[in-house]
């Protein structure tokens, strides 16, 4: 029997059959061509993100790692602006086949801003937090792309740029307008890919024909072979592509390393000009530059190795190390004051700056501190403290002494002694020897009651007050005052050659609220019905004197309703050219009959009444009307009462708006009255200052000034107080204390005015030791219109 398989029936059979096999395989080929083009721009794209993703992370710890600070000139390498560049540039390369960019729906540069398909991509990834990339055909102006998204989340080293704009680096919160109050974790933009159909697509068909036509029996060689051809293909041109963008990498990291070598310098600089140290997560020293050793008496093979604390004053508490732990761990950098120890045990004050240095993953690797030697700054605030809180004359306690002890006392016993008509003993005998009887009269009250549990206070004046520290009858407490002025009344006073009679008044108050002014009170009654003393032992007797005081608010509501609150204006002179520069602005009552009533017998009574705030609103209201007119400068009075009052505040914002004169306007505050709740005082300083005025402080240089809390609050001017600067000329405490003032405001680039310059020797003097501005009677009194 014949077989049936002959080898010409075998071929036949094998051709046929690898024929119907090429066939259906270049069908399904054909079929799957746009597939095939589809998951070549699909695998493109994920290689396109993930090198976007890689470069952008790059750049950013690049500039993390070396601290590199943000400005005009770094700017360009941040990688939100850099991606777009190099965006273009490869639109350009690929002939517009490839777009690749970063967009928003809240961009900072408009081109950023997404398109209806990527806003359809930015929707997607919102409503599905969990998604990582997004793709779809598209047909934009006929032509159709394969589109691809990939999400951009907020790291919290973008909250450095795009948290709240108060939190930002300063440089973008100045450039930029838009893009700020991102969350972390919060969707950013995305990462668009637009890659254009049609090129693969062609080539793709026309090898299909040219297979099927010639090359049927050698298809799947040439299936192969085109196969291979299309992917040699494609990866050329993404070679070409990664190759332009590597060569826009390299020109730009080329760059960024000349600003790292750059960052290196000022590394160097740091070292040169600042105590710096470095310490593990242990708080250990790994690290000390030449001015550490210098400034601790260590060298560094004794600090390394060692921890922090070895340079620690035992006078610190422990709170401010805790919060400086809990501030660097939480990734935060610290600042404060610390006072350290040296090897020798001597004391040194830093400004020291602790910031923590971290990795990719954002981990603490190290903590890094720079430090400020101010322990000469600090000595002589101290030194100034000492002085401004003790009497030079008696070296006793002073005023603002004694408040600070009351502070917090909600009843106490104080004695008030006043030297009967001692006016007519500076008249008569002189001032300086006037000053002798004071320090006499301090000692013997001092010497009389040095075995009693008091606290001998000088006032002002000739007036000093006695704290009661323990409980007394009013009875003992009679027969102690009477003691005491028995002492000094009988026995005169020997000054020089003069002998000097010297009577007192007292005024007590026993076991009060408010005790300074229930003693202040009956001292007041006590010479109104001039007795010896008198004592307050019930609280109705303040009442009793703001009852007194009615007739007066009955007046100062009558003045506020026919508009009699106004405005007198007293020149301030520049010291260099003895010109008027601008005025300070003061409170008058114009009585009916035309009688210029000063603040001193209305101010308090004001306060007290609750009205006080409406005469501050009338002197703004008339100041505004009169310097709207007018080129010069002026100032304004605020209390901290003032201050607190939301009323007075929106008041003076909304004048200064409709005459926009914040830019010429300077705010006096009183420093006299402590700066209580310093929070809102900072808060409305610096809100202020955001509209164009300036801030002085006012009465600097008595009872409350504190030269820490002047570094912290950005004043233009110090107005020292006249009770200083009128005695600058016979006394040289109060020179050497307006000369140090004025010394560390010149440190500060703080402007000084000085006031109660009443006759030329003291404007000169003044003037001699650098006192920028003038003010005071010897100019002019104050005025009630102001000089053309």
């Amino acid at each position: 029997m014949k077989n049936k398989f002959t080898p010409n029936i075998l071929f036949t059979l094998i051709v046929t059959i690898f024929c119907v096999f090429i066939g259906i395989k270049t069908f399904s080929e054909y079929k799957n061509l746009s597939h095939i083009e589809t998951k070549i721009h699909y695998e493109d794209s994920v290689i396109l993100k993930q090198f976007m993703e890689s470069f952008r992370k790059t750049y950013i710890d690049i500039f993390l790692e070396n601290h590199i600070s943000i400005n005009d000139h770094t700017l360009q390498f941040l990688p939100a602006v850099t991606l777009f560049q190099i965006s273009q540039e490869f639109e350009k390369i690929t002939g517009s086949d490839v777009t690749v960019n970063t967009v928003s729906d809240r961009p900072r540069n408009p081109k950023n801003m997404v398109d209806v398909t990527e806003n359809e991509a930015l929707q997607y990834f919102k409503s599905h937090p969990q998604a990582t990339e997004y793709s779809k055909q598209v047909t934009i102006d006929s032509n159709s792309f394969f589109f691809y998204a990939s999400p951009v989340y907020i790291t919290e080293n973008c909250l450095k740029c795009h948290g709240p704009r108060e939190d930002v680096l300063p440089f973008i919160a100045e450039k930029y307008s838009t893009a700020f109050d991102y969350k972390q974790d919060e969707l950013r933009g995305i990462i668009s890919i637009k890659t254009k159909y049609g090129s693969i697509k062609d080539d793709l068909i026309n090898l299909f024909f040219i297979k099927t036509t010639f090359f049927t029996l050698l298809g799947s060689i040439l299936f192969l072979t085109i196969i291979f051809y299309l992917i040699r293909r494609v990866r050329r041109s993404d070679e070409r592509y990664t190759l332009a963008l590597e060569n826009t990498v390299s020109n730009k990291t080329k760059e960024l390393r000349e600003q790292v070598n750059l960052l290196q310098e000022y590394s160097k600089l740091l070292d040169a000009s600042a105590i710096v140290s470095k310490g593990d997560l242990e708080g250990k020293i790994t690290y000390v530059n030449e001015k550490m050793c210098v400034a601790s008496g260590y060298s560094e093979k004794e600090l390394l190795g060692q921890p922090h604390s070895i340079l620690r004053h035992p006078d610190m508490e422990a709170s401010t190390f805790q919060e400086m732990w809990d501030t660097i761990l939480h990734k935060s950098i610290w600042q404060g004051l610390v006072k350290n120890r040296k090897k020798d045990g001597s004391a040194h004050w830093a400004q020291t700056t602790i910031c923590p240095i971290v990795d990719d993953n954002g981990e603490i690797l190290e903590f890094i501190a720079s430090r400020n030697d101010v322990t000469e700054l600090v000595q002589k605030r101290l030194e100034l403290q000492t002085l401004l809180t003790t009497d030079t004359l008696t070296e006793l306690p002073n005023r603002y002494q004694m408040l600070q002890d009351l502070a917090g006392v909600e009843r106490a016993s104080v004695i008030l002694i006043d030297i009967l008509d001692f006016a007519d003993i500076n008249d008569f005998f002189g001032i300086e020897k006037g000053d002798m009887v004071l320090a006499e009269f301090a000692r013997r009250i001092q010497r009389e009651c040095e075995d009693k549990p008091f606290q001998l206070y000088r006032l002002q004046g000739d007036q000093v007050a006695l704290l009661l520290k323990s409980d007394y009858q009013v009875s003992e407490l009679e027969t102690i005052v009477e003691y005491l002025a028995e002492s000094i009344t009988h026995f005169p006073f020997y000054v020089q050659d003069d002998e000097i009679a010297v009577h007192v008044t007292c005024g007590i108050a026993w076991n009060l609220k408010n005790s300074l002014l229930e003693a202040d009170i009956a001292l007041k009654q006590a010479k109104r019905k001039r007795r010896v003393y008198v004592i307050n032992k019930e609280s109705s007797d303040a009442k009793h004197e703001l009852e007194k005081n009615h007739s007066c608010v009955i007046n100062i509501k009558n003045a506020l309703q026919d508009e009699r609150v106004t405005s007198f204006y007293q020149p301030i002179i520049n010291a260099g050219t003895g010109k008027i520069e601008k005025y300070e602005c003061l409170v008058r009552i114009i009585e009916e009959d035309g009688k210029v009533i000063s603040p001193c017998f209305f101010l308090d009574t004001a306060k007290k009444a609750r009205i006080y705030n409406k005469i501050i609103m009338a002197v703004i209201d008339s100041a505004c009307k009169t310097f709207v007119h007018s080129s010069y400068d002026f100032s304004l009075n605020l209390s901290t009462e003032d201050i607190m009052d939301s009323i007075v505040v929106d008041y003076l914002k909304t004048k200064l708006r409709e005459t926009s004169l914040a830019d010429r306007a300077i705010l006096e505050i009183l420093e006299t009255e402590g700066f209580k709740n310093y929070d809102q005082v900072d808060t409305f300083i610096k809100e202020m200052k955001e509209m164009g005025c300036r801030i002085a402080i006012d009465d600097f240089g008595t009872g409350h000034s504190n030269y820490e809390r002047l570094l912290n609050l950005q004043v233009d001017y110090l107005k020292i107080d006249g009770s200083l600067v009128k005695k600058i000329t016979t006394d040289d405490v109060s020179f050497t204390i307006v000369q140090t003032i004025v010394a560390v405001a010149k440190k500060l680039k703080i402007k000084t005015v000085a006031e109660f310059i009443f006759d030329e020797q003291t404007a000169k003097l003044a003037t001699s030791l650098g006192v920028n501005y003038l003010q005071g009677y010897y100019f002019s009194k104050p005025l009630a219109k102001i000089k053309k």
